[in-house]
């Protein structure tokens, strides 16, 4: 039931996105591709997706870059204000977004910040941070530190050791630190509401937007497109595990 209560929802929104119709009625009078193709000639929601791909990408950049460090030391090092320092980096996961953004929109209402992608960068950083140290941690609780040490009988210093034996091990846990960071920078709205500007519209505004002003099936077009992509990367992922997978089989039977 808790499947098909979050399935349902797509039920409706791809037939919407093959509607003729000029607004958003369900179900479609007549099927038709005309959505598809305004959207891909709409420079608007084109330079949305690019704003949006862009600065999420670099506030993902920047969440690993502060989130890596910060989880290093609260798990491998003790010192008296651990505990706070941890509460101080995971609390914009507690404080919600709306609060944050009225705080940061007065924070920068007196510089050329707002309506600036650099605003976007700081917020959607302030926001994915906290992701990237809550999963770091939990990664490096898991991470065998005998490795390291063999690592380091052998001759490796500890600069070596990093960059040779502990990230590469970590790996899938900084590209989970990563994604998480992405997408909640790149499905936030309630910054783009106090933050943007003429030249900094990011996607999720252009809905809100498409949403409150149109009803035009172009919205859900784009839910479309989104679930394409998703299952894209889904089934490259099954292809890759199943690649990875083969070669050890055929090693196992040779044993």
């Amino acid at each position: 039931m808790t499947l098909l209560l979050l399935v349902l929802p797509f039920a409706v929104v791809i037939p919407l996105a093959f509607s003729d119709a000029p607004y958003l009625t369900f179900p479609p009078p007549s099927y038709s591709l005309r959505w598809f193709s305004s959207l891909l000639r709409n420079t608007q929601w084109l330079d949305a997706l690019s704003f949006s791909l862009k600065w999420a990408g670099l506030s993902a950049f920047l969440s690993v870059a502060i989130g890596v460090p910060a989880a290093f030391a609260l798990v491998r090092y003790r010192f008296s204000a651990r505990v706070p320092v941890y509460l101080l980096l995971i609390s914009p996961l507690i404080v919600p977004h709306v609060v944050i953004a009225v705080s940061l929109f007065f924070a920068l209402a007196g510089s050329s910040l707002i309506g600036n992608p650099l605003a976007f960068a700081l917020s959607y950083t302030i926001i994915g941070a906290p992701y990237t140290v809550v999963v770091m941690i939990a990664g490096l609780k898991r991470f065998n530190r005998t490795l390291e040490l063999a690592a380091a009988s052998l001759g490796s210093s500890p600069l070596a050791t990093l960059r040779t034996v502990t990230l590469p091990l970590l790996l899938p846990t900084l590209a989970s630190a990563a994604l998480f960071a992405f997408i909640v920078g790149f499905d936030d709205v309630v910054f783009g509401l106090f933050l943007s500007g003429p030249t900094a519209t990011p996607l999720p505004m252009r809905m809100w937007d498409n949403i409150r002003l149109e009803i035009s099936p172009q919205i859900a077009v784009i839910a479309v497109l989104f679930i394409v992509v998703l299952a894209l990367l889904m089934l490259l992922r099954l292809f890759v595990a199943a690649v990875a997978q083969g070669p050890r089989a055929q090693e196992s039977l040779h044993h």
